[in-house]
């Protein structure tokens, strides 16, 4: 029989999408406005498909060949939540071989081909999650006439050989894997807290150096356990029902925890007044079955992922007595998590010494084990998954010898800065707070609401300006959802202040902030920040 073989230039093909403005794109919410890419656009990525044809010796093949046509397709099938199901073609991409077009066949010798595809760095890439999946397949036909006699009985007239291809999606930044966030916040009981995360290999499967610091615990705390996790939303947009989208439950992939003795490890007494914590730790991310990257905002993928980093602290204030309480502190905020395939080795020219002695793996990617799931690569050995911490860590060292630093040297650097900013505001907080205290209380008190309804009457209570009542609340206070801006003030609310302004002569007198306006202004700038904070029962 006739023998075919597809190989691919490049697995995993990778795409650069862009950020596409941090909206999705047009065509799949037409509800928002399209606007004009201030990016570099960039030339189409080229998949070259190599193509080899072999007849063996003493058979009689085919007279000639008619057509051969390359064709590259994804695949992709939708889950909604509330049960539609979706099944169609993401992308679709077929070139005719001019040059096999009529092209003579013999018996013992091997044609081949070489087919250059382009794939526009926008496409949907490779996705699988428990939401839906698209795949992208190779499809490879040659079309004949005049067959011989050694096809008994007639039969199909092509031959069909397929592949399957990955396209993975980059962010178009600098240093794509280099991550680093510090979060500063306070809260009772724990005092001033402090959170960093850094790492040189962001992916999937990769690896996040994790610390905290409590400078100032309170001796009659006790921390019960300290959780990092991912948080994974998936939004689903239809291809079939214009405009309509599903958002998913969000999973929470819990991948470090330390909890009970080994806390005790950390914990010191300072001046027997308060404690401090000191923890510091290498934890490695989940692999590419539990967790899938995030989707990038340029791409047209109709499965879109978003992640957040959630830090926990679970604690106990001792109530005499009483059984101690348990609260958990939670922090998060979001993070870019590129694909697994994105390993530091892979973005760079390979090297073929002994860093490197195997840079084509044992197994294609594209081996199935289908006994335990169909959608599992038996086979991590291209992407990160499959490394073991010790091979991550070696290519953090050699990122530091090229770039003359060192990533734990940097972090014990952050940790120090942010916990001196914490103890400044600390004591700009304290003075102003004696200062406060110094001034003499007014005759009489006045709530935040009596005070800015009197400045809507206007200075000698007469009556309102501009015809309102009270005003809504959602005008002063935060919403519920993570937002990271306050909720809009009514129309007629800036108007009546801005009357308010002229009828005292331009300006509204100066009032000093109440610690509930204090309060909120710090909510404001950490949700502008996109970090959330909260402090619930566990």
């Amino acid at each position: 029989m006739l023998h075919r073989k597809v190989t691919l230039s490049d697995e995993p093909l990778f795409l650069y999408p862009g950020s596409g403005g941090g909206q999705v794109p047009f065509d799949l919410d037409p509800n928002a406005a399209p606007e004009p890419d201030q990016e570099e656009q960039l030339p189409p990525a080229i998949l070259v498909v190599s193509i080899a044809l072999t007849i063996p010796e003493g058979m009689q093949p085919p007279e000639k060949i008619n057509a051969l046509t390359v064709e590259l397709r994804g695949n992709e099938t939708l889950g909604f939540p509330k049960g539609a199901f979706e099944q169609q073609l993401s992308m679709q991409i077929t070139k005719k071989v001019e040059s096999a077009t009529n092209m003579a066949l013999s018996s013992g010798k091997v044609y081949t081909w070489e087919v250059p595809l382009e794939v526009k760095h926008d496409t949907s890439p490779y996705e699988r999650c428990t939401y839906g999946r698209v795949y992208q397949r190779i499809r490879v036909k040659f079309d004949w006439d005049g067959w011989g006699s050694w096809l008994k009985g007639g039969g199909s007239r092509s031959l069909v050989a397929e592949k399957d291809a990955f396209l993975v999606c980059i962010p178009r930044t600098s240093n794509i894997l280099d991550y680093a966030r510090t979060h500063r916040s306070a809260a009772e009981h724990l005092g001033p807290i402090i959170v960093h995360a850094r790492s040189q290999h962001l992916t999937v499967g990769g690896y996040l150096r994790l610390a905290v610091s409590l400078p100032s615990l309170s001796p009659t705390v006790k921390l019960n356990r300290i959780v990092f996790s991912l948080i994974e939303t998936t939004t689903l947009h239809s291809r079939k029902r214009q405009g309509y989208t599903e958002r998913c439950a969000p999973d929470r992939v819990e991948f470090f925890s330390v909890e009970g003795d080994k806390l005790k490890e950390f914990i010191r007494d300072s001046d027997g007044v308060a404690k401090t914590f000191e923890g510091a730790w290498i934890a490695r991310l989940p692999g590419d079955d539990q967790i899938r990257p995030s989707t990038l905002g340029g791409s047209r993928s109709a499965i879109r992922l978003s992640h957040l980093l959630e830090a926990k602290i679970i604690f106990a204030p001792e109530q005499g007595a009483q059984p101690a309480k348990s609260l958990v502190y939670s922090a998060s905020w979001p993070l870019i998590l590129p694909s697994c395939c994105c390993m530091w080795r892979s973005l760079r020219l390979p090297t073929y010494s002994e860093m490197d002695p195997l840079p084509v793996p044992d197994k294609a990617r594209d081996f199935w084990d289908q006994n335990k799931w169909g959608n599992i690569h038996s086979s991590q050995d291209v992407c990160a998954c499959g490394q073991p911490l010790e091979k991550l860590l070696s290519w953090e060292d050699e990122g530091d010898d090229e770039a003359n630093t060192c990533q734990s040297r940097l972090m014990q650097e952050e940790m120090a800065l942010a916990a001196e900013i914490s103890a400044a505001e600390r004591r700009r907080l304290s003075t102003s707070a004696a200062a406060a205290a110094a001034i003499p209380a007014p005759a009489t008190a006045e709530s935040d609401g009596e005070r800015v309804r009197r400045r809507l009457r206007g200075r000698d209570g007469s009556g309102t300006v501009g015809g309102i009542g009270p005003v809504d609340r959602q005008t002063i206070t935060m919403t519920s959802s993570r937002t990271s801006s306050p909720a809009p003030m009514d129309r007629r609310t800036r108007s009546s202040e801005r009357e308010a302004r002229d009828s005292d002569g331009g300006q509204v007198p100066p009032e000093e902030e109440s610690q509930e306006q204090r309060d909120r202004t710090r909510l404001m700038e950490q949700k502008a920040a996109q970090q959330y904070v909260s402090v619930d029962d566990y």
